[in-house]
């Protein structure tokens, strides 16, 4: 069976079958045109390991975004196990196949000028502060601490 007829038959398993969101079948979509479009149609139990790897390879040349490609391997990898339980290939080259990605670790966002200045605002109420208040900790731990219910040390 051709590759892009397998995709076919994945997405309706997909859309009717699983009943997946519409998000999701369009990312998918995308995900296995991609796929027909770097392996050209073949046989799909002509695929192996080997051009697996040559795929991930590609899809790092088209410099997507580590999530992208992630998404795009994760459909892969459930379209082979998907074609495996079916007996459509004996083999799924993602049996013993080392791809593993990682996803770089994001700093924390800073929070807004507007929701620090709500925070604050909320505090002062909650510590019955004013704005002109002194703002030294030796002044500010006898108040936090009647306010939250702690006995002095």
């Amino acid at each position: 069976m051709l590759t892009n007829k397998v995709c076919e038959l994945f997405l309706f398993h997909c859309q009717h079958n699983k009943q997946l969101s519409p998000h999701t079948i369009k990312a998918y979509e995308q995900d296995l045109t991609t796929f027909n479009e770097l392996t050209k149609t073949q046989e799909i139990e002509c695929f192996d390991k080997k051009q697996l790897q040559n795929y991930v390879m590609q899809l790092h040349q088209m410099e997507l975004s580590v999530r992208t490609v992630k998404r795009r391997i994760a459909c892969l990898k459930s379209m082979f196990r998907w074609l495996e339980r079916e007996d459509i290939i004996d083999i799924n080259p993602f049996h013993k196949a080392d791809i593993s990605i990682k996803t770089p670790k994001q700093l924390p966002r800073n929070i807004p000028k507007s929701n620090l200045r709500k925070m604050l605002k909320s505090a002062r109420a909650n510590l019955n502060l004013t704005k002109e208040d002194s703002y030294h900790l030796s002044t500010l731990i006898p108040v936090i601490i009647q306010n939250a219910g702690f006995e002095a040390f």
